[in-house]
């Protein structure tokens, strides 16, 4: 259905995007794309649909469409018209983040309305409403009504993502390019969405182009993978043949440096590791014996519960949507508890609490013996101080005007920490230098560094007021698992030069168990297990951390 052959395409003033990539999909088949971010990816799939930003030139390659008649098109000399034939009728698209791609001001039905008369128009409004009911029954959205009727924001991570394949299916292509549709989703949810892209893909016979840059998700529905990095094919070959013998190097590093469930390091290994014939990091686990070494309780939570209350203009009512009930348990100076769960389970809820970003409604927390509450106003800027929080997305969470340097500066100063300006910017740069990032970086701006390096500037800011406890709340969620295992494997090193204790959030439970000394599983805000890592995924007690530990997706 669809070829590519040499592709070539570069910035008008700057080097090459993609040199000389060749990819076929068959009908019926899934071919998987890998590779992190800046590899070109997603250029790669625009191009097909002719999407190239004007930026960028196509300077050599062909691209070869196969349409529903059986006419050959190249994309490259196809006329304005018969690229819109083509787009969103023939060649679907899936974007990564359906928040994005969605209106929040219109309801999901009115949205695939609009998508399904822009290509119908001969449609009417009944059969229209019968065919897009349809659709959402398909994918598992029941009673379809409902969601017809919903805005985006009413709806999970799981069910935006199911309305977004819907409306790409609504005009029945024989092409869905999927760009990253699981990234960030829980391991739950990300499972039934691969399982639903296996299901559709057997219906309706569809050629699917999977984007992602963990190769554990694609193994587990691609037939043929296409390995990229800086805009070039590193290895191209079919899913069995890539897992089993991997012939690149980077290749090697890509499924090494995921953590696993069984068989981990202590350290992760890095690409660079593979690239420069490095000997791989293999020391084992340490002895957890966080008790018999008698460290003391750092934080104690007693039956704590929250609410969060919400108000019905309609109804002109308040109601009250329990978040946790009754939670009691401790955190060990010099440990990392892992705190695992689905969206919406309070996982992030709880971590604000125990910081005090939020003000618990029932129930106490003790920190070293005694309540916020009676902490004296100078203990209180103390517990500012020490207890630390590093947010899911470190864009958001670094304002765009501010330079690197002055974001973490801005905190010394207010804390009076150092005895001059000068002594505080030498002591930025070694925070800097802690997280693996030079002295250049004082000077820029957030824009200007990747995900990678932001969230690393996020954990130098945290670091730089000197805390005896972090929460880390999703800071590897949507990274590359090159980028992941060295911000793992800095948080380690980093516990062990500053004594810390870490809160790890995370939906990923291999990330956690590699992290993890003990392991908290929240459900509906309830505890379901605690435990030792190892033995909680050794052998869970909860029927529901076994069905979180059956869906992680593992390189067998």
């Amino acid at each position: 259905m669809l070829e590519l052959a040499n592709l070539t395409i570069k910035f008008r003033d700057d080097g090459f995007l993609l040199d000389n990539i060749s990819l076929h999909l068959e009908k019926g088949k899934i071919l998987g794309i890998i590779g992190e971010s800046g590899s070109g990816k997603s250029l790669l799939v625009s191009a097909i649909t002719g999407l190239v930003p004007t930026s960028a030139e196509i300077l050599n390659g062909e691209i070869i469409y196969q349409n529903k008649r059986g006419k050959l098109l190249n994309v490259r000399t196809c006329s304005a018209k018969e690229l819109r034939s083509i787009r969103g009728k023939e060649i679907a698209m899936v974007f990564q983040d359906p928040m994005s791609s969605l209106n929040p001001a219109m309801t999901c039905g009115r949205q695939m309305m609009e998508a399904l008369n822009a290509k119908e128009r001969d449609i009417s409004n009944k059969e229209a409403y019968k065919k897009i009911l349809s659709k959402l029954s398909e994918m598992e959205l029941k009673p379809p009504e409902r969601f017809y009727k919903a805005y985006p924001h009413q709806l999970s991570g799981g069910q935006r993502q199911r309305i977004m394949i819907a409306m790409a299916l609504i005009q029945n292509p024989q092409i869905l390019i999927a760009d990253e549709p699981t990234t960030a989703l829980d391991v739950t949810v990300q499972k039934n969405i691969l399982l639903l892209l296996k299901e559709l893909q057997v219906k309706y016979d569809l050629g699917i182009v999977f984007i992602s840059h963990d190769l554990g998700v694609v193994a587990q529905i691609a037939d043929d993978i296409l390995i990229m990095k800086e805009g070039q094919t590193v290895e191209y070959t079919d899913a069995n043949t890539l897992v089993k013998s991997p012939k690149g190097k980077y290749t090697k590093a890509l499924i090494e440096c995921r953590p696993k469930l069984k068989g981990q390091r202590e350290y992760l290994p890095v690409v660079n590791d593979f690239i420069e014939d490095k000997e791989a990091p293999n020391r084992k686990y340490p002895k957890k014996t966080l008790r018999e070494k008698g460290k003391i309780d750092l934080i104690k939570v007693d039956a704590l519960s929250h609410s969060y209350e919400k108000y019905s203009k309609i109804w002109r009512r308040r109601t009250h949507l329990k978040a946790l009930e009754d939670l009691s348990f401790s955190i060990i100076q010099g440990e990392t508890l892992g705190l695992v769960g689905e969206s919406g389970s309070g996982k992030s809820t709880l971590g604000r609490l125990l910081i005090n970003i939020l003000e618990k409604q029932e129930g106490r927390i003790f920190y070293k013996g005694k309540t916020y509450k009676d902490f004296s106003k100078k203990e209180k800027k103390h517990f500012r101080r020490k207890y630390q929080f590093v947010f899911q997305d470190p864009y958001s969470s670094l304002s765009p005007r501010q330079r690197i340097g002055n974001a973490i500066f801005e905190a010394l100063k207010f804390y009076q920490i150092k005895n001059s300006d000068a002594e505080r910017k030498e002591r930025v740069i070694e925070l800097l230098k802690n997280v693996q990032l030079d002295e250049t970086f004082y000077q820029r701006y957030p824009y200007e560094l990747s995900g990678g390096q932001r969230q690393r500037v996020a954990i130098a800011r945290a670091l730089a007021l000197e805390p005896e406890f972090l929460v880390c709340d999703e800071i590897v969620s949507s990274l590359d698992v090159s980028i992941q295992a060295e911000i793992l494997n800095l948080l380690k090193r980093l516990k062990k030069q500053f004594h810390l204790t870490y809160v790890f959030i995370s939906h990923d439970l291999a990330v956690v168990k590699h992290m993890s000394d003990r392991v908290l599983v929240l459900k509906d805000g309830l505890i379901k297990e605690l435990e030792e890592a190892d033995k909680l995924y050794h052998s869970p007690a909860s029927p529901y951390t076994k069905e979180l530990l059956d869906a992680v997706l593992e390189i067998n």
